[in-house]
């Protein structure tokens, strides 16, 4: 945490905004996007719930979620 929060105010930015976890959210919205699955994220994450997975996704609609879902 400490190493984001330093990086971040090095370039400018308030530090109070961004921490460890700007890089998960960072990760699990790239890679969602990109297509890859849940699961595949939960592994390299490694979540045990979905919930908590999707919690750090960063957009207002998952891109591969179905109309219905």
């Amino acid at each position: 945490n400490a190493i984001v929060k330093d990086a971040v105010a090095s370039i400018g930015l308030d530090p109070g905004e961004y921490s460890g976890h700007s890089l998960r959210s960072g990760y699990v919205t790239d890679q969602r996007r990109a297509g890859r699955s849940w699961a595949a994220i939960m592994e390299h994450t490694r979540h045990e719930e979905l919930k908590t997975v999707k919690g750090y996704a960063r957009y207002e609609r998952d891109p591969f979620q179905k109309v219905n879902e």
